[in-house]
């Protein structure tokens, strides 16, 4: 199926789902409770913005056609933030490897807290075309329900590797190396980075690598099935989902295929905001959830701007 035809199906299920009510918000909270999981508004702008940088980088990368999966961490980085490697990943539309986020310590390394972030796709095309609808057993345990194909294979893909080193060692090696310097894991991803992070964050409790695991998403699409979410659930309780009101991408995969949300979702809206364009890659656009969220100080994207004079 053409990228374009690929888009038109993927819309128009979205949208009569949502006609038929299927779609609706699951777990719903304030950011009063988002505050009590963890999560207040200061510290999600904050991860937020350092899922951002790694989309900086990458498109960076995109406008000067080249690809470099592990690149020189940028300088500064971000405060409060000390990097420590690279994370790559498979692009299976595209056939290689990229540069997906970072490991940082947050604070002190001594206080053992790692923090991993995951950008999406650079563009919506790219999301579809690893958009999969399939499912697959997350692993060998059946307990653990079922996950979306593609998320699964680029979760399988990632590594981690310092700049400008040649050896790219697999996330699960590097993170039992770290196991007995950590204490708490924080997993923050967008749109499809939110999924992959879905998949990190358990990844990382059902190991064993911290006595604490959280997650954080912004605009994630469905992950997995009921028995995937009820065996998270029972694992992760501080977990967060970040939602767009009118933002397409968090109601697919759609409930109808069997895939079901993780716990708990903050609800935003873009739409009353006169200076965010109304458009499907506006209202997903990591940068309008950040501008959103801060009452207008963070930059929005260009093209997303209805007055970019004003």
């Amino acid at each position: 199926m053409t990228g374009i035809w690929k888009t038109v199906l993927l819309l128009a299920i979205v949208l009569s789902l949502s006609a038929c009510g299927i779609v609706k918000p699951e777990y719903p909270i304030d950011m009063e409770q988002s505050a009590a999981l963890g999560f207040d508004k200061p510290a999600i702008l904050t991860f937020g913005r350092l899922v951002n940088l790694a989309y900086k980088i990458f498109d960076a990368q995109l406008k000067d056609n080249r690809n470099d999966p592990n690149p020189p961490f940028p300088s500064p980085f971000q405060a409060g933030f000390t990097p420590i490697a690279n994370l790559q990943g498979m692009d299976s539309s595209k056939g290689r490897k990229e540069l997906y986020g970072h490991l940082s310590w947050l604070g002190p390394e001594q206080h053992g807290v790692l923090v991993i972030s995951i950008r999406g796709t650079s563009d919506r095309q790219e999301w579809i075309d690893d958009w999969k609808l399939g499912k697959v057993h997350y692993n060998d345990n059946r307990d653990f329900g079922r996950v979306e194909l593609g998320f699964k294979e680029i979760f399988a893909s990632f590594t981690v590797s310092k700049p400008d080193a040649a050896v790219f060692v697999q996330l699960d090696t590097f993170m039992r190396g770290l196991k007995h310097r950590l204490n708490r894991i924080i997993v923050v991803g967008h749109s499809l980075g939110s999924s992959l992070a879905t998949l990190v964050a358990f990844n990382a409790t059902i190991s064993d690598y911290a006595d604490e695991v959280e997650l954080l998403t912004f605009a994630s699409p469905l992950t997995g099935d009921a028995k995937f979410v009820s065996a998270f659930q029972s694992r992760i309780k501080n977990s967060v989902r970040v939602v767009n009101k009118p933002d397409l991408i968090p109601r697919v995969p759609a409930p109808y295929f069997g895939y079901r949300h993780i716990w708990h979702e903050l609800e935003i809206d873009s739409h009353p905001i006169k200076r965010i364009k109304h458009s499907i890659a506006c209202y997903h656009s990591l940068p309008t959830y950040l501008y959103v969220l801060d009452g207008g100080i963070s930059r929005l994207e260009e093209q997303c701007v209805v007055d970019p004079g004003s």
